[in-house]
């Protein structure tokens, strides 16, 4: 090669070298515009982190972790990652597997005594990929401070089948509670202790721990905020379907680690990122921990929510490209912000968030109020409609609570969030309808009970 084609050769790498890094430079300014959006219209505070192709293109924090105390979010601080800890536990439940001390065919009765049999016989694989049939606690009025693995047991050996196992697809977090209960039975560990030793302690995640109670002080964890921005101290010490804290440092370790891991994650024999499949040959989209989208089948994503923790981790499963959001308030929608991301750096285009529009409340009388208080079903989700001191409060699932302003006698909004209410009554049924418009879709919801 002669002098010249060298120096020719050299200009065209350095040329695209900086094509590469001004791509990258203009991604992470279209991102840092969207996140900023949501932050300074009262719709975001957490933690960003963004990997595309082995590069870090946009790392950062907004808002506060202690909003009375004004201590802001860094580096260090820690979030609870609700259901994005099902992956944790069903890579645990595979290693089992892969030390022969279980089988994903073996039934979970043979592991959790006292089950009836309904449950005695349902599959570790299919509490893995929520195809059992088994009912979600979520909803049933369970919730109480302090409320633990055993306390879901003692309600759960009390319940019917929803469905017969196999036959279709519902999300289960009882299921994953069963699971953690079985890891702790054939460990002969705790929940926490197997984490720490198997996943945690090997990947230097030093932030991440399981919450077992609140009696252990933690600097950097964050408080969360409902709906009304009140605080909530965690006190919910369930484990398996969630439990755990984290940060996004923590979480690209463990990302890192799946890329490598031959054992598991990248053993197709371990169904780790499979589509579960019903009895009529169906895919289900939903794999052990994670979801799959069928149009990116090298991506794959896990979400979590409850108070105001919001999570949402989505990664490739074959190269290091990730996008990772936790966030302390109830406001936040992480999974529409992610995918909203996941557009920004395949170089879609996206609308910047609309900001809340300023309504005008009015006074309505105690009488009709009290009209539209009751429980509202749909698809095994509820929504309480409440009378708290002359106000009329929204709770979902008894997870996320916030205070509802009158526009109208009928229709009504919440201040800095994407919700909005239409009470109606319907003579034909001799009851009240609740409409629901939030994020550009519409749920109806028959009242139930006052």
């Amino acid at each position: 090669m002669n002098r010249i084609n060298l120096y020719i050769l050299i200009i065209s790498v350095l040329i695209f070298s900086c094509k590469s890094k001004t791509e990258n430079e203009k991604i992470s300014d279209r991102i840092d515009k969207q996140v900023k959006e949501y932050y300074e219209n009262g719709l975001f505070s957490g933690s960003v982190l963004i990997v595309k192709n082995n590069v870090e293109i946009y790392r950062n924090k907004f808002g506060f972790s202690d909003f009375e105390n004004k201590k802001l979010i860094n580096d260090s601080t820690v979030f609870y990652l609700a259901s994005v800890t099902k992956q944790f536990t069903a890579y645990s439940i595979l290693l089992l597997v892969t030390q022969k001390k279980i089988s994903l065919d073996d039934w979970i009765g043979d592991y959790i005594q006292g089950l009836p049999p309904h449950f005695h016989y349902l599959t570790i694989e299919q509490l893995l990929a929520h195809t059992s049939g088994m009912p979600d606690w979520f909803g049933k009025n369970l919730y109480k401070p302090g409320l633990k693995n055993q306390d879901i047991y003692n309600w759960l050996i009390g319940q019917e089948l929803s469905y017969i196992s196999g036959t279709k697809y519902n999300y289960s977090n009882a299921g994953y509670i069963l699971l953690a209960m079985l890891i702790e039975k054939v460990s002969n560990s705790t929940y926490s202790e197997f984490l720490n030793e198997n996943i945690f302690e090997p990947n230097e995640m030093d932030k991440t721990f399981v919450c077992e109670n609140n009696n252990v002080k933690t600097p950097n964890k964050a408080y969360a905020y409902d709906l009304t921005d009140q605080i909530y101290n965690y006190d919910l010490f369930t484990s398996g379907a969630g439990g755990v804290y984290s940060n996004v440092s923590d979480l690209y370790k463990w990302h890192l680690f799946l890329l490598k891991d031959t054992l598991i994650s990248r053993n197709p024999d371990s169904k780790f990122y499979q589509s579960a499949r019903l009895k009529n040959g169906k895919k289900t989209n939903i794999a052990f921990g994670w979801a799959l989208l069928a149009e990116y089948p090298e991506i794959v994503i896990t979400t979590g929510g409850f108070k105001g923790f919001r999570s949402f981790l989505l990664r490739s499963i074959t190269d290091n490209t990730i996008i990772i959001i936790l966030s302390n308030r109830s406001c936040t929608s992480c999974t529409k912000l992610g995918f909203e991301i996941f557009k920004i750096i395949n170089n879609e285009e996206v609308s910047l968030p609309k900001s809340p529009i300023k309504k005008t409340e009015c006074k309505i009388s105690l009488k009709i109020l009290n009209n539209y208080t009751g429980l509202y079903k749909l698809d095994g989700h509820e929504i309480e409609i409440s009378l708290e001191n002359g106000k009329l409060f929204y709770n979902e699932d008894n997870m996320a609570k916030g205070e509802l302003f009158a526009e109208n006698e009928f229709d009504f909004f919440m201040k800095n969030f994407d919700i909005q209410c239409s009470f109606e009554f319907i003579n034909s049924r001799n009851n009240y309808c609740l409409t629901i418009f939030s994020e550009g879709n519409q749920y109806n919801l028959m009242k139930t009970k006052k």
